[in-house]
């Protein structure tokens, strides 16, 4: 149970300390008082969404801090799962920085988000008015009946097992997909990979191939160069050259700076004779064979109309290829070994499913008329003493996300008016005491020591209100209830009550929360009656809601 909330400059609030106790806590106050806000700041204590617009002042931290006495709930193992220090008494904090970081803490230990919802879901359920559209889903139905039914760890076991049965299925029927076209895709890959292995291709290969075919193609360009040594008239073209050599080897004599000139003559000669030397042997290994060139045209068609097929551009590209497509025809082979091995486990999967789901039916089936009957018996505590309430169970064809069970929640809030699904109740206070008849169920079954009602009561008035709040009041002899109300007769049950006020200056409006004594109460009570004009009327009636029973 909450034994303190203590709230820092969220929203409205700049510092709030509210202790708490067991019993029925009423909280009161003028729309636009900041009721709501309370709610906001326990669910941020709890997990919620933090936003750092929730900062009253910009410069300062927003600090939540809930105080709980979690004794003899058997939290002890939730604690070690998530490496936390238990204490029968802990503490439950919130904080959000100027910049809109947010952190949380578990007796001062930092956690996540999903620890800290975990350990406050096991401490208190929040109830606010706009969950009441819930009713009608069948995720909620199933809730309730499963925490009547203590068939919780069942529901979690199943769960587990339908997402995994689920999702396996969901792979088989993708390998499945792939199988009805692979035969298909097989024929084509393999042609392709067999084209590519009879062309047997080798790196560097293309390069090669081009040069020497190119070679061959100009090979009587390269025969004219060999002209150019022996000219047309017989000589040699080396011959002016070794002419120029010993006129300049004679002349250096009547000339000294003629001597480097000739010993440069006789470099240029040596160089000149080993240059035309290498290139007579070089044209005359030119030899045009037609058919080995034609061999050279064929293969290079191959391999330019291979690389424009794939839309390449190399031979290292189509070996690349040539590797893709033998491990995609090795991938479709091993396809029906696959295929195989996730059916089998499917197949052992989904016994196991409904060796589960049967458990969970049973349970179901057990707990349905006791729901029916405790659900009914509510609905006439709280003023309709005709309702009929059914639980309707019946059978899926397949596994479904809860069980294999069909649910339907009818009622009827009127002698001879056939039962109807939950979902379809017009009436906000029929469906308002349905809804707080549901959570007596669940919060019965599943031993919160804490549960807050936000306004749970719209729609109810008169003598209504008044059973509502009795029962709220049962409520809260087993476990503590808080609860924002807008009626006197709810307000009249509580063991506890505050008054949420607003209080505005020059500067800015604030929230307060003040709790209710003696007196106090007879006046908030009567105001709630009357309106601001407190009459005496009023206060008498006030003083008779307070003492009755």
């Amino acid at each position: 149970m909450i034994r303190h909330l203590s709230i820092s400059n969220y929203v409205l609030i700049d510092h709030l300390e509210i202790d708490l106790d067991k019993g029925l806590s009423i909280f009161t106050g003028e729309t636009g008082s900041g009721k709501s806000i309370l709610l906001g700041a326990l669910a941020l204590a709890m997990g919620e969404r933090a936003d750092s617009k929730a900062l009253l002042d910009k410069s300062r931290k927003c600090i939540v801090e809930l105080e709980v006495d979690i004794s003899g709930l058997g939290l002890e193992a939730l604690f070690d799962e998530f490496d936390l220090d238990y204490s029968n008494s802990s503490t439950l904090r919130r904080q959000i920085d100027p910049q809109g970081r947010s952190r949380a803490f578990v007796n001062d230990s930092p956690v996540k988000l999903n620890a800290l919802k975990a350990v406050s879901s096991r401490i208190v359920h929040v109830h606010s008015q706009h969950k009441n559209a819930l009713i009608g889903s069948a995720e909620f139905q199933f809730n309730v009946l499963d925490h009547v039914a203590g068939a919780t760890q069942q529901r979690a076991e199943y769960t587990a097992l339908y997402n995994e049965w689920h999702a396996l299925k969901s792979h088989l029927e993708v390998l499945e997909a792939q199988e009805k076209n692979a035969s298909i895709d097989e024929d084509y890959f393999k042609f392709q990979l067999q084209e590519l292995e009879q062309a047997a291709l080798k790196n560097g290969e293309q390069e090669e191939l081009e040069e020497l075919n190119s070679t061959l193609e100009h090979a009587d360009e390269l025969r004219e160069l060999a002209t150019i040594v022996d000219q047309s008239d017989g000589q040699n073209i080396l011959a002016p050259l070794e002419e120029l050599k010993d006129r300049l080897a004679k002349a250096k004599r009547l000339n000294a700076a003629l001597a480097d000139l000739s010993e440069r003559m006789d470099v240029v000669l040596v160089e000149s004779k080993d240059l035309f030397s290498d290139l007579e042997k070089e044209v005359a290994s030119v030899e045009v064979d037609p058919a080995e060139r034609e061999k050279i045209n064929k293969r290079l068609d191959l391999i330019y109309g291979i690389q424009q097929k794939h839309r390449v551009n190399s031979i290292q590209e189509l070996q690349a290829l040539q590797e893709e497509l033998a491990q995609k025809i090795s991938g479709i082979s091993s396809l029906e070994d696959e295929i195989g091995n996730v059916s089998r486990k499917l197949e052992q999967l989904s016994s196991e499913l409904i060796e589960v789901a049967k458990v969970l039916s049973e349970e179901r089936k057990n707990i349905a008329p006791e729901v029916g009957a405790r659900m009914e018996a509510h609905l006439h505590e709280l003023g309709m003493p005709s309702a009929v309430f059914k639980v309707k169970l019946g059978k899926l064809e397949s596994p479904g996300l809860f069980g294999c069970d069909k649910l339907e929640f009818a009622f009827s809030a009127n002698k001879g008016v056939p039962e109807q699904t939950l979902g379809k109740i017009a009436s906000g206070g029929e469906l308002s005491r349905t809804m707080l008849a549901m959570i007596s169920l669940v919060t019965d079954a599943q031993g919160l020591p804490a549960v807050i009602f936000d306004e749970i009561d719209t729609g109810v008035s008169g003598d209504i209100a008044a059973r509502v709040g009795k029962m709220m009041k049962h409520m809260a002899e087993d476990m503590q209830v808080i609860c924002i109300t807008h009626l006197p007769q709810i307000a009249g049950k509580a063991d506890a009550h505050f008054k949420v006020l607003r209080e505005e200056n020059a500067e800015m409006a604030k929230t307060l929360v003040r709790p209710l004594n003696g007196e106090e109460r007879v006046t908030e009570i009567a105001q709630m009656l009357s309106g601001t004009t407190t009459t005496e009327a009023a206060m008498n009636n006030a003083r008779a809601l307070l003492i009755e029973e």
